[in-house]
């Protein structure tokens, strides 16, 4: 297997269909690998039910705002200040919008020099707008594998 796969699997996701290696395949959505007994299995915890319901556009708006709201709230219960990594994106974006309902923020985003890789200006951007306490990390790609031991931490 090569090193980006070994790296890629805590992440529990692929961003490419190319398989590591001809004994490997695409880590499926909502499943964990399980090792026990000198045996590796891969495991389903969880499948999506469409259940259509009527309503509008405005009910459903306002029901995903909700639990998205009680979500960022049940994990933010400290005394500690509040911090996020902000990558400019959509998914880090609304939580920390819906974290600066709460009270102030700090955001910090890591990026590279070469902006054909960087989201450093789009997670700015969002950091103006929401008015947080940004950082920027700015590393080469040298240094790109440190960022898997700081986050395990």
């Amino acid at each position: 297997m090569s090193p980006p796969c070994l790296i890629i699997l805590p992440f529990n996701t692929f961003r490419s269909r190319r398989r590591c290696s001809r004994a490997s395949s695409k880590y499926p959505p909502a499943h964990t690998f399980t090792y026990k007994n000198n045996r590796l299995t891969l495991g389903r915890y969880w499948r999506i039910r469409f259940q259509p319901r009527a309503g509008s556009l405005e009910d459903f708006t306002a029901g995903t705002r909700s639990i998205l709201s009680e979500a960022v709230k049940l994990y933010t219960q400290s005394a500690l200040p509040l911090g996020a990594f902000l990558s400019g994106g959509i998914d880090s974006s609304v939580i920390v919008a819906l974290l600066r309902e709460q009270g102030p923020v700090s955001t910090f985003s890591v990026g590279y020099e070469d902006l054909a890789y960087s989201e450093l200006s789009e997670a700015a951007e969002t950091a103006r707008y929401l008015e947080t306490d940004h950082e920027e990390y700015l590393i080469d790609p040298d240094e790109f594998w440190i960022i898997f031991r700081l986050v395990w931490h």
